[in-house]
């Protein structure tokens, strides 16, 4: 399946070409029941996000980064480095393509590709991916115990009512 996107160009903001893109999958998922869409998202795409987030203050949630599953999304390549998937293209002599615009530096994504995070292999080598993975994998731990334990208070605590919530104060 592919359709062009129209109205966009270099000027075009990465949120508004995100939104974009999302817009087309969920147009095309309509059209299968319980049908999934695997993106090719990679473990650079993750850290892209992370240190983008981490500068705006991103909360916690933010920080835990692309989510493996979310809704008819998965990404069964968040684990793997690009570098990985070119070679494995190259050794199985599979062709891809790559959007032109992931070159274009005047994106704060592609400064973060193409300049941070190479000085940053750089600087600590190979190991950085799998510090940043067990980083990651700790931050979503984190998370994970703190929703369990929000929805856990809101369960004792609250109750939706047909005009609002009501908080038990006496508890």
């Amino acid at each position: 399946y592919s359709k062009k996107l129209s109205g966009y160009n270099l000027k075009s903001s990465e949120n508004d070409l995100r939104d974009a893109r999302y817009a087309v999958f969920n147009e095309f998922i309509k059209q299968y029941d319980n049908a999934k869409i695997a993106t090719a998202h990679t473990l650079d795409d993750q850290i892209e996000t992370f240190f983008m987030r981490l500068a705006k203050g991103s909360k916690l949630k933010g920080l835990c980064g692309i989510p493996v599953k979310r809704d008819m999304f998965i990404r069964p390549m968040l684990n793997l480095t690009k570098k990985e998937i070119y070679q494995f293209a190259s050794e199985k002599k599979i062709s891809y393509r790559e959007d032109y615009t992931n070159k274009d530096i005047n994106k704060l994504r592609n400064r973060i590709r193409h300049q941070l995070i190479p000085e940053l292999i750089d600087v600590f080598g190979e190991v950085f991916y799998k510090g940043f993975q067990q980083s990651q994998f700790d931050l979503n731990e984190i998370h994970a115990v703190f929703i369990r334990n929000m929805e856990s208070i809101t369960d004792k605590y609250l109750r939706v009512e047909d005009n609002g919530i009501e908080i038990d104060i006496n508890s």
